[in-house]
Parts: structure tokens; sequence; C-alpha cells
């Protein structure tokens, strides 16, 4: 019988093709619900992660705890990724409450009309974002949970950024978990244990994680997990960025934390090998190449000295390989796959100002460089931000035009500046604010109405909003094809199910038949359903 049950999930997707609908929930592994599963594992106790629940009733819930409520002590939700942006959470929750079946169809609430997300769910700009397990439905958990002695714990960024999770009044037997939770969670644990009757705090703080402990940590997976060699798997190889961008409201921000021990990072990656057979990893790092020494070290005692070959994507920062052009070759040497990198402006003083000071020239020269080291081997993914100081709408839209056209990115992905609005501040923590949202005056940035801010260069939140859902709107057809893979998680996403590199840099450029998405897309779902029948009857 499991001793925990850990509950979490990742916004669906659309293949946006006519006819793909949804796909599915996410199949990849969140790596905070499974680093807590693992300081469970540790104890020598069952953790059981759920890692589709979006695709389960209430009745589909009941069913997974019940078949393992016997040695049950406390129940989990992993929040970090259970939020989407919807019009349609009244008719998910009708039936989550109502439904004698055990799964939801996730395709006609959240899939859209044709393939197109756009329509109606989560990327719909009038949409509502929420957690998609919200107030009523975290309350009759709670209370389900309460009968059987057993705690019901939330923990991930939506937790920790929003007050309260934003869930309003919460049942008594709903305990939040603000931060870093693996420590806190063996001690609760081992407490539980020793005595039945305890139960945690309504809410637990914890900024911190032991340092020496975090670098010779590794998630611990079992057969419960239902790991196939295909997998990328979630691998942390170190917290903290040195950088501190305006912008960014990311943990340990202006943090240079020490990375990982190599020899336990390559015991880890030995494990998965000799008992999974996965060779495929996602870096959930903030930032993989933030140091000279590391990368180096990394290559050199981690990924040279496996006997297998392997391939990860992460994030990466273009200034770096700028200063350390050696290292490019390096970082394709040592597996990598696809690296994100936030270029967010080509205008000089707006990358200046808000911590992306390489400029418009050597950002350039850094990407050609990139493409002549990696070609389509190591693919660049690209995120911008309309609207940062000083930069006006001219040079926004020359950056769009040039995004959606050049070969030097993978892909490119549009957003507006997002600055928390005063009006919010009584629902998001302290730890959520941005500086460009703590103190906008500097940023010469004035709110003009509830949610709409006007810069330096005279241009509104409203109006770059609609300039990204233009430039999204004007991309040619390879780009448009590739919205659904613009970063590193849904190109993992699509490998894991089979989805070869090179069929991933065809769709791009338009050469893929487009019956393998179909077939993709079909195994998607496949996976999903076997996994929750499989859980909807273990019982560990």
């Amino acid at each position: 019988m499991a001793n925990v049950i850990i509950f979490t999930d990742r916004a669906p997707k659309t293949m946006l093709l006519p006819g793909t609908g949804v796909g599915a929930s996410s199949y990849n592994y969140p790596a905070g619900s499974y680093k807590i599963a693992s300081v469970v594992r540790n104890l020598g106790l069952e953790a059981l992660v759920v890692n589709n629940c979006f695709s389960l009733t209430f009745k589909g819930v009941q069913e997974i705890i019940n078949n393992n409520k016997d040695d049950l002590l406390w129940v989990g939700i992993g929040s970090t990724l259970m939020f989407v942006r919807s019009n349609m959470f009244d008719e998910y929750r009708t039936q989550w409450h109502n439904s004698n079946e055990s799964t939801i169809d996730l395709d006609p609430i959240f899939g859209g009309s044709g393939g197109s997300a756009d329509s109606r769910t989560f990327s719909n700009k009038s949409a509502a974002t929420e957690m998609v397990w919200s107030t009523g439905e975290i309350e009759r958990l709670s209370k389900y949970c309460e009968d059987l002695n057993a705690p019901l714990l939330i923990g991930g960024s939506w937790v920790t950024y929003m007050r309260n999770g934003n869930f309003g009044t919460i049942h008594k037997n709903t305990h939040l978990i603000k931060g870093y939770a693996e420590q806190y969670v063996k001690e609760f644990t081992l407490e539980k244990i020793k005595d039945p009757t305890s139960s945690p705090p309504y809410i637990v703080s914890n900024s911190n994680y032991d340092s020496q402990e975090f670098k010779e940590s590794s998630i611990l997976y079992s057969k419960h997990d239902l790991i196939s060699p295909e997998n990328w798997l979630p691998l942390e190889i170190a917290r903290g960025c040195a950088f501190n961008c305006a912008y960014c409201n990311f943990d340990h921000r202006n943090s240079r934390d020490s990375y990982k021990n190599t020899t336990a990072l390559r015991e880890e990656l030995l494990r998965n090998y000799e008992e999974y057979g996965v060779t495929s990893y996602m870096l959930v790092d903030d930032l993989y190449n933030d140091s000279k020494t590391k990368i180096r070290d990394l290559y050199d005692n981690v990924w040279s000295k496996l006997p297998f070959d392997v391939e990860w994507v992460g994030y990466m920062r273009l200034d770096m390989f700028w200063a350390d052009p050696e290292s490019i070759e390096i970082v394709k040497a040592s597996g990598a796959r696809m690296g994100s990198f936030g270029i967010e402006t080509l205008h000089n003083k707006a990358g200046a100002k808000v911590g992306k000071g390489l400029g418009k020239e050597r950002i350039l020269e850094t990407l050609h460089a990139l493409k002549e080291k990696w070609g389509d081997e190591v693919l660049v993914a690209s995120n911008f931000i309309a609207g940062l100081p000083y930069e006006d709408r001219e040079s926004i839209q020359e950056t769009i035009d040039w995004s959606a056209n050049t070969d030097l990115l993978f892909s490119s992905q549009w957003s507006p500046l997002w600055i928390t609005p005063p009006e919010h501040y009584n629902i998001v923590t302290e730890e959520s604010l941005t500086n460009l949202a703590k103190d906008p005056d500097k940023w010469e940035i004035k709110w003009i109405s509830p949610g709409n801010w006007i810069n330096s260069a005279g241009l509104t939140f409203e109006e770059v909003d609609k300039m990204c859902v233009e430039a999204r709107a004007k991309m040619p057809d390879d780009m448009k094809m590739i919205r659904s893979i613009f970063g590193f998680f849904d190109y993992a996403d699509l490998r894991s199910v089979g989805m070869t590199h090179r069929q991933i840099v065809d769709k791009r450029y338009g050469r893929l038949d487009p019956k393998v998405l179909y077939n993709i897309n079909r195994k998607i779902q496949q996976r999903v359903e076997q996994r929750l029948e499989y859980w909807l009857q273990v019982k560990v």
C-alpha cells in the first residue's frame, strides 16, 4: 500500500493540426513531485505519483486513494504546473464532481475546435488563469482525506507565489508548503509515523535547502512511475541563477548556488540507465551555462563518462556563449539537443536596462556562431518580450518580422511584458513580484488603468499584447506548425513518444508528413490512458 499519494499534472496542449485535438495532458514527469516522492522513498516508504490527474474525476481520485488507504500517511498535490488559462473550467469541474466515470475526456473541454487552442481555451486572451483543481475540488478532496486521517499537503509555485495558494477559504485538513519542501516533508513524514494524529501547521514556509544535502540528492524512481527507455526524465543539476533580470520572478535569482556533486549526478544517470534504459533528460535548472568551470566539469566528469550517448535539453544564455565561445562545442558534445534562450529584445537600451545587455550586434554574432557549430543538431528555441522599457513599436515590429523569418532560430515565442498590477498585490506574495513590479518608476512605467501600463516609448500593455497575437498570426506556416514545440518541455514530450529529432526539425520546415503527428497524438493518448488504467487499479 502507498504511504503517500501525490497528484500532479501540466496544462494540456494541441498539436495545432486539424483533427489532432489536445493530444493529452503532458506526458512528461514534473520534477518537483518526483523529488518529494524521492524523499519519502529514501525513508523506506512507498510513494505513488499520479502525474496525469487532470484526466481523473473525483470518483477516480477516490478509487486511487481507496486502493492504498490502509497505510496512507498523507496525500499531496504538486501545483507548479497545474494551472491553465481557460474559459471552460465550469464544464470541467461539473464533470469532475458529478461524473460516474473515473476519467474525463479532456479534448472536448480543453482541446478547442479543429485542434486550435486559441479559439476556446488556455491560450484565449479573455480566459482566466487558475488552478484546475481549485477551492471546490481541494475542499472535497481534503474532507475525504480527513476521514482517512491523512492530511492534504499542497506545494509548488502556485502556493509559493499566490497568497494562500489563491484558494480562498481552505478546509482545515489542507496544509500549504511554500518554497522548498524536501526537508519539511521528511520531518513531517517521520513525525506522522511516530504519532498518527500529527498534523502540519496550516502554512509552512521554507526558502532554504541544505546545500550539501542538495549536492548529494537525486530523484529516485520506482516501478509504479511506469518509466520506459524512451522517456525524457527531469534532472536537477543546480539551483539558482547568477542573473537578476528585471522581469524575472524565479526562485534564487541573483545567486549562484553550487551544482551537484558530479559523482552523485553520474550515479543517478547510471541508475536510471541500468534500471529503466533511460538516456534522455530535461534539465530543470534556471540556467545551464552560467559558469565556465561548471560546463567543463560536467562534461569531463559526468557526460563524457557515461557508457551511453546522452541527450538533454535546458535553459541557456547567449551572452555566456559570447563570452566563452569554446563552450559552444562543449555543450554540444555534452549531449544538448535544444536550448531555450530568453533573448527578449534586440533593442540595445531596453536589453541593457532589464539585464540582457549583450546588444543586437553581439546577439546576432552569437546566433551565427551557434548555427555554424550546431547546425540542426542542437536547436535554438527563443523567447521574446514585447513592451520592455524604452523599446518603441517600430523596434518591436522589426524584431517580430526578423524572428519569424530567420533560420538562426528554430522557434520564437512572443509574450507581452507582464507586470503584476497593484490591484493584484493582495493575492500574490512578495516573492512573485519582479523588480519591475516593485519599482515601476525606476523604469519609467506608469499604470494608466487596472491591468494596463504605459512605458516611456508610449506603448501600453494592451498594445503590445495585441502585437504578440498578431505576431503569431503572421508567422509563416512552418513557424505556426512548431508553436506546440516552441520550448524544450514540448520537444521532450514528443521525443518521449517516439518522435525523432529529425522529424521535429522536418516539422519546423514543413517537410513532415502530417500522418506522423496523428500517430504521435494517438500514441500520447494511449500512453496516458494506460497510465490511468494502471493507477486506478494498483495497490502499491
